[in-house]
């Protein structure tokens, strides 16, 4: 990883709930994509050259956002917030 253990632990502070509740589920996708989103960028000035996998972390974060959105509104199969 690129991201320093300090930008990794300011992004934890975010989060300090433990995966228990229902809506802990959308804490803990939003972390995933803080973290992915924070690699993506230290890997953009520490590796300008590692295009392919920056853009791989941008997709997996977008796609953990998504998920949580949908999570959030409860978008499964059978409908959702519209």
């Amino acid at each position: 990883m690129y991201i320093t253990k300090e930008k990794l632990d300011e992004i934890r502070k975010n989060y300090p709930t433990l995966i228990i509740m229902d809506d802990d589920v959308t804490d803990a996708l939003n972390f995933v994509h803080d973290v992915l989103q924070a690699e993506a960028e230290s890997t953009k000035q520490k590796a300008p050259y590692a295009t392919v996998s920056v853009d791989r972390l941008e997709k997996a974060a977008h796609e953990v956002f998504s998920m949580s959105g949908d999570i959030e509104c409860e978008i499964f199969d059978e409908g959702g917030c519209l």
